[in-house]
């Protein structure tokens, strides 16, 4: 209990500045937390800044839950069943994202449930960089594309397999221009832009390079 003016403002600063720099708990935290295996890693953490910690927990929950899906999604590729997984196949690539980014400073937000109109996921970079994301699982698949709105990314994953992922990463931008030249084309029947892989397979993009790049933009 103090009274000082001078020292109880200090203290309310103090306190503020950690309230900024903290992440909230709540349910969906507490979830990450649980299902990301804190309590074995909170022994090695004590004296790390919390981001640290909380980037080896996204690690070892986004990464776990990849490979899940990976496993799932390759028995219904030997029978030739891919169709029926298209929802799990593209939850794979974005937890194959996430997995990967997670060895970044990033904080990645996934759009788990699929809300319409809204990005697959956001990174926070030095600003917001929105993109979408589609999880390629067969060679010389055609990606698709639904709209040109809404994103400033559009990252294609190939799984190789369960530890390799090539990225093909193509800006709002690119994709406009090869719009206007008919590289890419429209299908009405389908509803979406279909880009060939001898396109998006031009773009092939090491994804620190493309850390580095939305960091400094």
């Amino acid at each position: 209990m103090v009274s000082e003016k001078g020292l109880i403002d200090y203290i309310n600063s103090f306190i503020n500045n950690l309230i900024s720099e903290s992440i909230p708990v709540d349910d969906d935290l507490l979830s990450v937390l649980e299902s990301g295996g804190y309590n074995d890693i909170r022994h090695k953490s004590y004296d790390r800044p919390a981001w640290d910690i909380f980037r080896d927990i996204n690690r070892s929950y986004y990464c776990g839950k990849f490979y899940e899906l990976y496993d799932f999604v390759q028995k219904y590729k030997e029978r030739g069943e891919l169709m029926k997984m298209r929802s799990s196949i593209h939850k794979m690539a974005l937890y194959g994202l996430a997995c990967d980014l997670s060895s970044y400073d990033l904080k990645v937000d996934l759009n788990e449930r699929g809300a319409r109109g809204a990005p697959d996921a956001i990174i926070k970079a030095r600003n917001e960089v929105k993109v979408v994301v589609q999880g390629m699982v067969l060679l010389g698949k055609t990606a698709i594309l639904s709209k040109l709105s809404g994103f400033d990314y559009f990252i294609i994953l190939r799984m190789i397999d369960r530890g390799t992922r090539e990225y093909y990463i193509l800006s709002k931008s690119e994709l406009e221009k090869l719009v206007r030249e008919s590289k890419i084309v429209y299908n009405e029947n389908a509803k979406a832009y279909e880009i060939s892989p001898r396109i998006y397979e031009k773009y092939r993009t090491m994804l620190n390079e493309f850390i580095n790049k939305i960091s400094s933009s």
